[in-house]
């Protein structure tokens, strides 16, 4: 090997890295050899560039799928991000409305509580009337036991209109000789914008024996029961006829609400608050049902000022709603 210049490992690498002009001379073998490993390490080389330049491209490859997977879950959180907030609105729009309904429930609820005490105050009612016709009925008795005691001759009466020489009636005597005439029909009172603003915040108050006589005149002035009010001369009767009014009282309340202006007429006719805000529901609801038990005419037979009222809590309920919805 000595002839054909080997100088070991480094030498035969030396004479590989070394340019084609300056490789080892030799005989022509030796040559055709030298000229056969550079053929040799040059398609290796170009293997080696070929497979960095893979690597490369994989690695290439590997930042692109790295960064479509980051897309893709990106996409994916967006989407489900997309659809939670979807199940959120419709659950929070379901939740309103179940709200709603319990508010709806509710209000019937308080609605049918108040009739349930309303009833006790008219059963209260009823019996304090009866317990003042009971002692009507022993008072008259009294005065019967007291007629037949005495000298055995009723009183005559003096009649209106009828002439002392007039003859007088046959037949016997009957409760119609004594029977006092109907009251008139209470006439609307004349407007007084002061006394209507005050009249149109009232509320109800609960007839039982802890209202003062003061407030049931007033409750009965209010109702239009003058005439019957001076009949009255005991608590119990005020109460009475004050159960008998009610309805009365919320008739007149309503068209003093009526002369206000309709942005306070309305609110106060559904006691609302002035400036308050306020759904078309609970207690616009409850106010308007109870208003059309008490305003309806059929409730009221014979109260000329039933039907008006009626038609302003139709026409006010209507404006509030549309107010609501605003």
């Amino acid at each position: 090997m000595a002839q054909f210049g080997y100088k070991g490992p480094r030498g035969v690498a030396a004479a590989l890295l070394m340019p084609p002009s300056q490789s080892f001379q030799g005989p022509p073998e030796a040559q055709a050899r030298n000229a056969q490993l550079e053929k040799e390490v040059q398609r290796l080389q170009g293997l080696l560039a070929a497979e960095r330049a893979k690597g490369d491209e994989l690695k290439e490859w590997d930042l692109k799928l790295k960064e479509k997977e980051r897309a893709l879950n990106q996409r994916d959180e967006d989407t489900e991000v997309k659809r939670l907030n979807a199940q959120y609105v419709e659950l929070s729009a379901r939740y309103l409305q179940q709200q709603q309904e319990i508010e709806e429930y509710k209000a019937d609820i308080e609605a049918w509580e108040e009739e349930v005490e309303q009833e006790k105050a008219r059963a209260q009612a009823a019996q304090a009337e009866a317990a003042a016709l009971r002692r009507k009925v022993e008072e008259l008795d009294r005065e019967l036991a007291a007629y037949k005691a005495g000298s055995g001759k009723r009183p005559q009466k003096k009649k209106r209109g009828r002439e002392p020489s007039s003859p007088p009636r046959h037949g016997p005597d009957t409760a119609d000789d004594n029977a006092e005439p109907p009251p008139a029909q209470p006439t609307p009172p004349e407007p007084n914008p002061a006394a209507d603003e005050v009249f149109a915040a009232a509320k109800p108050p609960t007839l039982n024996g802890s209202l003062s006589v003061p407030v049931l005149r007033q409750f009965l002035t209010q109702a239009g029961a003058d005439a019957e009010l001076r009949f009255c001369t005991e608590k119990e009767e005020l109460i009475a006829l004050a159960g008998q009014r009610v309805n009365a009282w919320h008739v007149r309340r309503a068209a003093a609400c009526s002369r206000l202006p309709l942005a306070r007429g309305d609110r106060a006719l559904f006691w609302l608050d002035p400036g308050s805000a306020f759904s078309k529901h609970g207690p616009l609801a409850k106010a308007f049902r109870e208003l059309c038990l008490r305003l309806h005419p059929d409730k009221n037979p014979g109260d000329a000022l039933a039907t008006p009222a009626f038609q302003y809590l139709q026409e006010a309920h209507e404006r509030m709603k549309k107010a609501a919805r605003a």
